[in-house]
């Protein structure tokens, strides 16, 4: 039997050095502690909490609000490596193309595991009611799609504000689409 996976959870990102031009450490934390929008970022397949490093600092800045930056952390990846890795996602094939309502392809366990313990880390990270947008890079947008999912099914108020996506396309759409074998 092979070891299980370790826990999801979501925290901030590393220091960055951007976070003390200016305002310095102690407004960043003041943020931190009481946000006025929570934003969850999902990164790339084998991505880790520094790839959002130098983020919340500089949305704080043009933002003029009190953000705070959430990443997700899995095991496997950056500074948790030596940890066992999911393996199974429990993800639909989303290359098999959409539904006729737009919706992706469903298959027997889609809802597997994986997006349970997701669900569950957001659930015990978030307070119920501040604001919060989901950010995902390339494989991280089909976590924060099927989490944004699992969370209008599980009838969680309010929904994410927003959930901003980058380099992956609309899950259900068939890549035969935009002619890409």
């Amino acid at each position: 039997m092979s070891p299980q996976p370790g826990p999801v959870d979501f925290g901030r990102p590393p220091p960055s050095s951007l976070s003390n031009s200016g305002g310095g450490a102690d407004e960043d934390d003041e943020a931190s502690a009481h946000p006025h929008l929570l934003l969850y970022c999902f990164p790339r397949g084998g991505g880790s909490r520094s790839s959002f490093r130098d983020w919340e600092h500089p949305l704080q800045q043009r933002m003029c609000s009190k953000v705070s930056v959430r990443v997700i952390s899995l095991p496997g990846r950056g500074a948790r490596f030596q940890e066992t890795p999911w393996d199974d996602w429990g993800l639909p094939d989303y290359d098999a193309g959409g539904n006729e309502d737009g919706t992706p392809p469903t298959n027997d366990g889609y809802r597997g595991k994986f997006i349970t313990v997701l669900t569950q880390a957001f659930l015990m990270d978030w307070d119920g009611m501040t604001p919060y947008a989901f950010f995902g890079h390339s494989f991280g947008t089909l976590l924060a799609y099927e989490l944004t999912l699992q969370l209008r099914r599980l009838n969680v108020r309010p929904l994410p504000l927003l959930n901003a996506v980058s380099a992956h396309r609309a899950p259900g759409i068939s890549p035969e689409l935009y002619g890409i074998p």
